[in-house]
């Protein structure tokens, strides 16, 4: 989970420090793109709960006594 985290992070840092004309066309474009924001965001989610999923799977996770969250 940390190195699905750092490497996202990485990324979009790169890519801001590297092309921050680029980055502020994107913002802009997202901005009044908003369905195309949320699927990004929909996509990380579900990214996030595969690593969790895998990650309880292998036991590498524990389960506390917390319910499930439906997404």
């Amino acid at each position: 989970m940390r190195r699905w985290f750092e490497e996202l992070m990485a990324l979009k840092r790169q890519k801001v420090l590297n092309e921050p004309e680029v980055f502020a066309t994107y913002s802009a474009i997202a901005q009044e793109a908003r369905g195309v924001v949320q699927a990004h965001i929909a996509e990380l989610i579900s990214q996030v709960a595969a690593i969790v999923e895998s990650g309880i799977s292998s036991n590498e996770f524990r389960v506390s006594i917390y319910p499930k969250f439906k997404i």
